[in-house]
């Protein structure tokens, strides 16, 4: 009896770490089983590729600050902040489509900056300080595109991003280097796997998601 306690534990953290695997596995068998001739091909799955780019994409950056025991309800705001600054840059005032990239960049950089801040030094909730945060920046973007759909983006953009294709899925191109959608998520989220696993980041970040208190001391 003393023996199935450890067991189980192993058996709870293995079912924690490849939930979501098995999860994914769940549903494509149930709907694979369904409506095979449809869900079971590769254009199905290279039209869910292309189209959850973008989201997984911001999971990914989400999962830094999850890992670290703080939520940010402001990221969905600063990606539509972000993608209005570089519509408005490359469409509206003609900034080359790289600049306007870097300035999409910087904007949400800084966007970060300020939640960290004042969740760190003022010590104040994440969600209070993500959602306040958020609200803000919603009111910028609509001021900022005017409430409007702003067109004529870079031609080269809207190209690399949709009309090239690898294997059916989407395309990421810049200056000849192509990569497929599916290739560029698996390859940041290697990153995020090798962060989170090197000394001192990733098991600092673990414990500060436990307590921030003990984090400080293990830092000492």
């Amino acid at each position: 009896m003393a023996m199935s306690t450890p067991n189980s534990a192993v058996l709870v953290d293995w079912f924690e770490r490849l939930a979501l695997l098995l999860a994914w596995a769940f549903v494509i068998i149930v709907f694979g089983a369904v409506r095979p001739t449809t869900f079971l091909t590769w254009a199905n799955f290279s039209a869910i590729l292309g189209s959850q780019a973008v989201l997984v994409v911001v999971a990914l950056g989400l999962t830094l600050t999850l890992t670290a025991g703080d939520y940010d309800l402001s990221i969905a705001s600063v990606l539509s902040l972000a993608g209005t600054v570089l519509a408005v840059l490359n469409a509206r005032n003609d900034v080359p489509i790289v600049w306007a990239i870097a300035a999409a960049l910087a904007v949400g950089a800084a966007v970060g900056f300020i939640n960290g801040f004042f969740v760190i030094y003022f010590r104040i909730n994440s969600m209070i300080v993500t959602l306040g945060v958020g609200t803000f920046v919603h009111g910028v973007t609509l001021w900022l595109g005017n409430q409007e759909t702003i067109s004529g983006i870079s031609s080269g953009l809207v190209e690399a991003a949709i009309v090239r294709r690898l294997f059916g899925v989407r395309l990421l191109a810049a200056r000849g280097f192509a990569f497929g959608g599916l290739l560029f998520q698996t390859l940041q989220l290697l990153l995020l796997l090798l962060r989170l696993s090197s000394v001192p980041i990733g098991p600092l970040l673990v414990i500060v998601g436990f307590e921030r208190h003990f984090a400080t001391l293990w830092r000492d």
